[in-house]
């Protein structure tokens, strides 16, 4: 799982950044999330069988979650985006239901996916926009 992560890294590394300075976070944020779908997408049968497997084997899901976690904080570290642990941990529950939605997304241009990912990320900005509102409120 860690090699399979790795290797998503080093293409997104390898890579064209698809967003500039000028892009919104959440523009990045989508750009990001969706390289990296791009990148299963053109091996999706490997890991449509590494996520398969993870379910079949919960204890599989820590080992993702970790390596997931740490390429998400150098993404976002290199987008110059907020990367906390509460950051990464927001943008892979973004990338996980982007993924989920994947999994069973048979479009050529993979819409629904893109959809899925705009709709997490829409999620994430409500969430942040009431945190942030209620921390405004408190003081």
């Amino acid at each position: 799982i860690k090699a399979l992560v790795a290797k998503v890294d080093a293409a997104v590394a390898r890579a064209p950044r698809p967003y500039d300075s000028r892009d919104s976070h959440r523009d990045r944020l989508f750009a990001i999330l969706m390289q990296r779908v791009d990148y299963l997408q053109a091996q999706r049968g490997t890991y449509l069988g590494v996520i398969d497997a993870a379910l079949r084997q919960p204890a599989l899901l820590p080992v993702l979650a970790t390596a997931l976690g740490g390429a998400l904080a150098q993404a976002l570290r290199a987008a110059k985006m907020p990367h906390s642990p509460l950051h990464v941990g927001a943008v892979m529950l973004a990338y996980t239901a982007t993924v989920a939605t994947w999994r069973n997304d048979t479009t050529a241009d993979l819409a629904k996916t893109m959809r899925a990912c705009d709709r997490a990320l829409n999620v994430l900005e409500r969430a942040a926009q009431l945190t942030t509102a209620r921390a405004a409120a408190r003081h």
